[in-house]
């Protein structure tokens, strides 16, 4: 019996699926869903099973694991997401919220991870002032290994924090990502609002034809960030790119078409 009959039967929904009413359609996606939830099954496959089952989790393969379960745990419980945006984040809070991030930022490299944080950048809602949908601050974060990839060293070294610090509970499919995500893990450090992706992975989520991407940087070298978006899958071009000092805050605008 696959995935699918087994979610029919549990609901005792009718065989036959034009005879659905639209609740019985948004039961079925929510109880699909969970399989999502299920660390035993690979990243890929839960990616897929979020994109067939959700309207509302876009570009899934873009999220960590923490935020991609916050999101689908909130959607299998109903928690309406416009009125998680209502819950907006103040200027005050999300100032304090990215003077805390590069903070912790610089405690990495004192740290005994096998990854340091090179470049990171706030982009998104918050960055284009986009008021009616600012209730996260969108952060992409460049994550550098320590010692060559591929190196004995490496190797030695994630090995090593696997052994030291992963969870004796955490799934298989989290073992080969760990080293990775534990340093997700302490520069998340309880930040509500906080969402934190990969650097790396931003221009495979944002095609072009969608809003206007924007972004100030927080840390790292302008031209070398905007030379990897523009080398990327979709060669990303940011509409406006803004730098704020670590010290001052003061930000200062490096490029702007005037799309926004």
């Amino acid at each position: 019996m696959s995935h699918h009959d087994v979610v029919i039967a549990a609901l005792k929904l009718p065989t036959d699926t034009s005879t659905w009413t639209e609740e019985q359609i948004q039961a079925y996606h929510r109880e699909h869903l969970k399989a999502a939830l299920d660390m035993q099954i690979p990243r890929h496959r839960r990616n897929a099973i979020v994109c067939m089952s959700s309207d509302r989790i876009r570009k899934p393969e873009v999220l960590s694991e923490e935020v991609l379960r916050k999101r689908v745990e909130d959607e299998i419980n109903g928690v309406d997401p416009k009125a998680k945006k209502n819950a907006r984040i103040t200027q005050k809070g999300g100032l304090e919220i990215l003077t805390k991030l590069l903070d912790r930022a610089e405690e990495v490299s004192q740290q005994p991870f096998a990854f340091s944080v090179g470049a990171i950048i706030l982009f998104g809602s918050w960055d284009r002032n986009d008021k009616s949908h600012a209730g996260d601050i969108d952060i992409a974060v460049e994550v550098i290994p320590k010692e060559p990839i591929g190196s004995q060293a490496m190797q030695h070294l994630m090995v090593q924090r696997r052994e030291t610090t992963m969870p004796s509970n955490a799934p298989e499919a989290v073992y080969y990502t760990w080293p990775w995500l534990e340093v997700f893990r302490f520069l998340q450090r309880r930040s509500r609002g906080l969402s934190l992706v990969d650097l790396g992975q931003i221009s495979k989520s944002m095609p072009p034809g969608d809003k206007p991407f924007s972004y100030t940087i927080l840390r790292g070298d302008a031209a070398v960030i905007a030379s990897n978006f523009e080398h990327s899958e979709y060669g990303l071009k940011a509409c406006r790119i803004r730098q704020r000092d670590p010290k001052t805050g003061k930000i200062t605008t490096l490029f702007d078409d005037g799309t926004l």
